[in-house]
């Protein structure tokens, strides 16, 4: 079976890839045409893990000549700002790509790792990853009143801010308690106050009496 030509390997499908192209994942693989099907297995699937987008790969076998890829991707969904170049991150905290290209997601400003960790490591550190765990709790509750696609900044150096661009506020969230409550204030502010320049305050302790407001700029 090593030897016979029947299993020697006349096409290779990849599928699940929207962002890494087929060509490269076949690279990076190493799997050829033309050679026995019977070679190929986990030590190709851990070629294909060391590009950065790649989350998960399965490498199936159909007989008697066709491998198939499949790929599960990491999504972009997050930037840092640095100098001249933004680094995209997905949910998870990994590191995908050094760009200079500006993504349409929210800029994250306020993590503690360091600009050359950044460039070299592969994943974001312990106190940034639970930032971030945080930070994906405020995308979710954003979701609910469907502002999370208007978020383009997330200021985290004090406390969670939150930059709407095209709503021309900025709204001071605190910590990540209490999300719900909180984003449901920011719901009725902005359609109050829709049209208007200036700061949604949900940032204080609603349980115990703060109520929050809407300044002009």
């Amino acid at each position: 079976m090593l030897k016979a030509p029947i299993f020697n390997v006349s096409k290779i499908e990849v599928v699940g890839n929207n962002i890494v192209t087929k060509e490269n994942i076949i690279n990076i693989s190493g799997i050829k045409l033309g050679e026995n099907i019977f070679k190929y297995g986990n030590k190709n699937i851990s070629k294909i893990k060391e590009n950065m987008y790649v989350d998960d790969v399965k490498i199936n076998k159909v007989f008697p000549n066709t491998v198939k890829i499949s790929i599960k991707e990491r999504e972009i969904k997050y930037q840092i700002n640095l100098i001249n170049s933004f680094v995209y991150i997905d949910k998870n905290g990994y590191i995908l790509e050094n760009s200079t290209l500006k993504k349409d997601v929210p800029i994250i400003i306020g993590f503690t790792i360091l600009e050359n960790d950044l460039l070299n490591k592969k994943r974001l550190e312990t106190k940034d990853l639970e930032t971030l765990s945080k930070i994906n709790k405020i995308m979710e509750s954003a979701k609910t009143i469907n502002i999370d696609n208007l978020i383009t900044e997330i200021n985290i150096e004090k406390e969670y801010i939150l930059n709407l661009e095209a709503k021309a506020k900025k709204i001071y969230i605190g910590d990540a308690s209490n999300l719900i409550n909180k984003m449901l204030y920011v719901q009725k502010i902005l359609e109050k106050e829709e049209g208007k320049t200036g700061t949604i305050f949900v940032n204080g302790d609603i349980s115990a009496g703060f109520k929050p407001y809407f300044r002009e700029v």
